[in-house]
C-alpha cells in the first residue's frame, strides 16, 4: 500500500510541476537548481527584498488606516484599499517561498492566485466607486445579485 501511495504522491507532484511549467517561479527554480552560486545569490536577494517589501507594505497599511473614512466609498472602500495594499506582501512572500522553499512555494501559489483574484475584484470596485460614485456601484451589485438569484432559482 505504501508503494502505491508513494507513486500517487509522485504523480501528483509531477502534475503540479507540469501545470506550473510556464510560471515564473518554476523557471527560477529550474534556473538555480543546476548552479549553486546562482541559487545562493537569488535566495540572498529575495531574503533581503522580502522584509523591505513587508515593511513598506506595513507603513502603507498604517497610513491608510489613519485616513478618515469619509469620501467616495466610505468604510467599505477603505477595507478594499487595505486588501489591495496587502497584495505586494503576498506577492513577495510567494516569490520568496518559490525560491527558498520550492515545494512550500508551490502550495502557497494556489493561495496567492486566489488572493490575487480577490485584490483585482476589489481594485475594480474601487475604480467603479471613484468613477461613478457609491450609489451606482450599489445599484449595479443589487441588480446583478438579483439577476443571479433569479437565474439560479429557475
Amino acid at each position: 500500500i505504501r508503494i502505491t501511495q508513494s507513486k500517487i504522491c509522485k504523480k501528483r507532484m509531477e502534475c503540479l510541476v507540469a501545470a506550473t511549467h510556464g510560471a515564473g517561479s518554476y523557471s527560477v527554480v529550474n534556473f538555480i537548481r543546476n548552479d549553486a552560486r546562482a541559487a545562493i545569490a537569488v535566495i540572498c536577494l529575495t531574503s533581503a527584498l522580502l522584509p523591505v517589501t513587508l515593511v513598506l507594505a506595513k507603513k502603507q497599511f498604517t497610513k491608510l488606516r489613519e485616513v478618515p473614512a469619509g469620501g467616495a466609498g466610505g468604510e467599505q472602500a477603505r477595507r478594499w484599499y487595505l486588501t489591495i495594499c496587502s497584495f505586494p506582501s503576498a506577492a513577495a512572500l510567494s516569490c520568496w517561498l518559490s525560491v527558498a522553499l520550492p515545494n512550500l512555494g508551490l502550495a502557497f501559489q494556489a493561495v496567492y492566485e486566489v488572493f490575487e483574484a480577490i485584490c483585482l475584484t476589489r481594485f475594480a470596485f474601487v475604480v467603479l466607486v471613484l468613477a461613478n460614485g457609491v450609489e451606482v456601484l450599489e445599484d449595479y451589485l443589487e441588480r446583478t445579485s438579483a439577476a443571479s438569484a433569479g437565474g439560479s432559482a429557475g
